[in-house]
């Protein structure tokens, strides 16, 4: 006999059928999908840490990071930019607000063992990879034989100006780049020579918003916005 889900988990048993919910071919399809996908995240290099997103700096959850692709779908909606999708495997206040609601999801309790979306902003990977990540970042000899190729970065609004020169890093998708995977058709490159110190970063954080704030650091470029010299 089960009196909690706790001890019910991984156990067949009896429900209302009026409180079953089955889920189309289609979402069931995508959700073995992602389980399968995070199920190979499984290192610590993938754990991750949930920032109340109002602002507080408490920590509301830990789980592991799945994309920060803005076209990946986090239940039935495409995740949008400067957005990561995350699996919630421990609730740290299981009351705290998800920063996105979904049916049957409005609280970090509901989203145990769930994939969401959270503010790139508010998700920390775990200290083993940012410090690898910094590591690598704090010598641009280390990071790879190309950290020398000299590029140019095109304003992202599409003007085609050059508003900075600098040196390609890494287009590794799975890079870190102040706490945030490069991700798909990306460039990490470091910032020598603004052209255009106050045109903006393409992922801005609270620290970084314009060129001439990242001089000297690595910044994440779109890779067509990226002339290699």
């Amino acid at each position: 006999m089960y009196v909690c889900f706790e001890q019910a988990k991984g156990n067949t048993i009896a429900w209302p059928a009026d409180k079953v919910i089955l889920q189309t071919h289609q979402q069931s399809e995508e959700q073995d999908n992602l389980s399968l996908h995070l199920n190979s995240y499984t290192n610590s290099r993938n754990k991750c840490k949930l920032f109340d997103w109002t602002g507080d700096d408490e920590i509301v959850a830990e789980g592991r990071w799945h994309s920060s692709d803005p076209k990946a779908m986090v239940n039935d909606i495409p995740l949008g930019p400067n957005a990561m999708i995350v699996y919630v495997d421990i609730p740290k206040n299981p009351e705290a607000f998800l920063w996105r609601p979904a049916p049957n999801m409005t609280r970090i309790e509901d989203a145990v063992g769930s994939a969401i979306a959270w503010p790139a902003n508010k998700v920390e990977l775990e200290k083993i990879r940012e410090s690898q990540d910094v590591g690598n970042a704090s010598s641009p000899s280390s990071v790879s034989t190309r950290s020398n190729k000299k590029c140019k970065l095109l304003d992202v609004d599409g003007s085609r100006e050059i508003v900075a020169e600098g040196r390609w890093s890494s287009s590794d998708p799975n890079q870190v780049v102040h706490f945030i995977p490069l991700g798909p058709n990306a460039m990490r490159v470091w910032v020598d020579i603004a052209k255009v110190p106050s045109a903006s970063l393409w992922r801005q954080s609270s620290e970084l918003q314009t060129i001439e704030d990242a001089l000297g650091t690595t910044v994440a470029w779109p890779a067509d916005k990226v002339i290699m010299s």
